[in-house]
């Protein structure tokens, strides 16, 4: 039992790994391309899954900041917004501050305002 346990861990943490990779794949195209922004969301609430199933607050933290990610590429910034500031509230509330997770919430909440700020000149002065 124990045994089959670590190596449905293993084989999480492995699956988890490729969705990473493929995740920052479409997420990296996502900004010029909205259906690799959408891809990229469907892994990283699969990627959530698999996060939730393996107990690691952390790795949810960071499944949930990659999916405002996407929302941010797809415009919908609110939605983005909430999410950034619900699990940087969570990141330093717990007893173990993950100091990455933390620096993720704010290079995602600069991105968001960044963004934000492009889409409303964007609306302002239309090429």
């Amino acid at each position: 039992m124990v045994l089959k346990m670590c190596m449905e861990r293993r084989e999480l943490e492995n699956t988890l790994s490729w969705l990473s990779t493929f995740g920052g794949a479409f997420s990296a195209l996502g900004d010029s391309i909205e259906r690799c922004a959408l891809v990229a969301g469907k892994i990283s609430l699969r990627q959530l899954g698999i996060a939730i199933r393996l107990g690691d607050p952390f790795t949810v933290i960071r499944c949930k900041l990659y999916c405002a990610l996407s929302f941010i590429q797809l415009g919908r910034f609110k939605e983005a917004a909430e999410i950034v500031k619900t699990q940087y509230k969570l990141a330093n509330s717990g007893p173990v501050v993950d100091e990455k997770v933390v620096a993720m919430c704010h290079g995602i909440w600069a991105k968001l305002r960044y963004d934000r700020r492009q889409s409303k000149l964007k609306k302002r002065h239309p090429d």
